[in-house]
Formats: C-alpha cells, sequence, structure tokens
C-alpha cells in the first residue's frame, strides 16, 4: 500500500550549484512553544476538563523557552520536553501575557519553530506523540496523556495543528503561505502507525524568520483545537519532532547522504 506524506515541489531551486556554496553542518530550527493562559479568561471562561479537550482562545500567549531546542535537519525523530516549573517565559500576544505563566491549566497554542540556521529551501516537518505528563517525581508517580498521537483519524485531515502559512502573524514569512498544507500521514511515523506532516518554505534565508503552527481552529482544523494542558502538577509537555528538507535541496548543497536517508525512512 502506498504511504501518504505530504510534501512540496521544489520551487526555484537553483539548477546548480558550486562546491564553495555547500554547507558543512547539517542545518537547524530552533523549537519553542506557545501557551494560552485561559483560566478565568474571556466572557464565558472555559473550565478544565480534561487534558487534550478544547479549551478555548482567549487569553494571552507566553512563548516557553523561546528559541532554546535545536532541532537537527537530518531525517531522524527527536523528543523535545519542557518543564514548566522551571522554563522561562517571554510574552508573545494578548493582555494577560506578560513573561509569567498564569494559572493552574491552559492551552496548547502553538509550536513555534525559527529558521534559526537561514535554510532558505523546502522543508517537511513530521509530529507524533505530544504529550502532557504530570504528577511526580515521587508519589503520585508520573503519569503521561497523549493526546496527539493521530492514530484513529483520518488520512490527510487536520488533527490539532494548523498549515504554517495559516497564522496571520507568520504568514508573511512563509512562502505562497496560502497553498500551504498540513495533516495527518502514515509516513514518516514516530510510533504506531500515524503521525503528522507540514511541508513548507521560509520567503527567505533570514534567520528571523519563523513560523507559528498554531491549534486555532479553522480552514479545515476541527478536531483536536486549542488542547488543553496542565500549568501545575510538575506539568511537562513534550512532542516527537523529525524534521529534513526536500532531496532536491539536500542534493543542491552535497547533502547526498541525507538524501539517501531520507528515502530510507
Amino acid at each position: 500500500m502506498k504511504k501518504r506524506r505530504l510534501t512540496l515541489a521544489a520551487t526555484g531551486l537553483v539548477a546548480a550549484m558550486s562546491a564553495s556554496t555547500a554547507l558543512a553542518t547539517v542545518p537547524n530550527l530552533a523549537i519553542s512553544l506557545g501557551l494560552r493562559e485561559t483560566e478565568g479568561q474571556g466572557t464565558t471562561p472555559v473550565p478544565f476538563s480534561a487534558i487534550g479537550a478544547n479549551g478555548g482562545s482567549a487569553g494571552g500567549i507566553e512563548f516557553v523557552d523561546l528559541d532554546a531546542q535545536m532541532l537537527p535537519m537530518d531525517g531522524n525523530w527527536y523528543k523535545f520536553s519542557w518543564t514548566l516549573s522551571t522554563a522561562q517565559y517571554t510574552a508573545f500576544a494578548g493582555a494577560t501575557a506578560n513573561g509569567v505563566l498564569n494559572g493552574s491549566f491552559g492551552v496548547l497554542e502553538h509550536l513555534r519553530i525559527r529558521n534559526i540556521d537561514g535554510w532558505a529551501y523546502d522543508i517537511e516537518l513530521g509530529i507524533d506523540n505530544v504529550t502532557n505528563t504530570i504528577g511526580g517525581p515521587v508519589f503520585p508517580p508520573p503519569t503521561d496523556v497523549v493526546f496527539g498521537d493521530f492514530e484513529g483519524q483520518a488520512l490527510g485531515s487536520k488533527h490539532i495543528f494548523q498549515n504554517a502559512g495559516f497564522s496571520g502573524s507568520t504568514a508573511s514569512n512563509v512562502l505562497n503561505a496560502a497553498a500551504t498544507t498540513a495533516a495527518v500521514v502514515d509516513d514518516p511515523v514516530f510510533a504506531g502507525n500515524q503521525a503528522y506532516g507540514a511541508p513548507w518554505r521560509f520567503v527567505d534565508s533570514l534567520n528571523t524568520r519563523w513560523v507559528r503552527l498554531t491549534t486555532f481552529p479553522g480552514a479545515g482544523l476541527a478536531t483536536g483545537q486549542n488542547p488543553q494542558v496542565r500549568f501545575d502538577q510538575n506539568s511537562v509537555i513534550s512532542v516527537w519532532l523529525r524534521a529534513v528538507p526536500e532531496p532536491t535541496s539536500l542534493a543542491l548543497l552535497g547533502f547526498g547522504g541525507l538524501v539517501a536517508l531520507r528515502r530510507r525512512r
């Protein structure tokens, strides 16, 4: 059976590049979270229901450990974790955003992906096993609540995250933003049979460019949106990510081994 994956056609790549332009190391993307402080916010505040339940979209947004973790674009899966009690917070948007995480619960509002190494070609991002761990370190023991394994979702559908060009705050950073896609896929996956894929390309190589993979509903995203997470109870949020440039980009820049790795996975 043919596997479903999302890709971008190579767009406007130079047909040939000199050896002097080939990169010596694998480029990275900087990864952060955005958490929305929903507790007590809005005309009709949404109470806590369950990890992963729809928590609404009222309240300010804080960045968590802004641009502090790196994702190598080498085709491997990496786990990213944020311990909320010790994380550093930076205000992003909204009246309550002040560099402090307020409340005992809220919403995972977005994944922030920054073009830290100035990659100007196509990117494929894989997402799997989005988890909120609560409890511990001793008693009660830690409990992993996986609310984003993408199992049981229709292939080709949106779930939890929007496409890279959806957010108005970062759409100008994305080439052909309105045409970008995101969907449940069965290749590649970290665990189980399904994961999530989001391909895009930054408009240029500026290392200040970033995309906001928001969980805000709309444009076909009707399941998993605005997922609630705990801020208390020794909460840790984690996700497995995989990034790799498109094979044409890799070949042109001298990453022949990575092309082979991408094809094998």
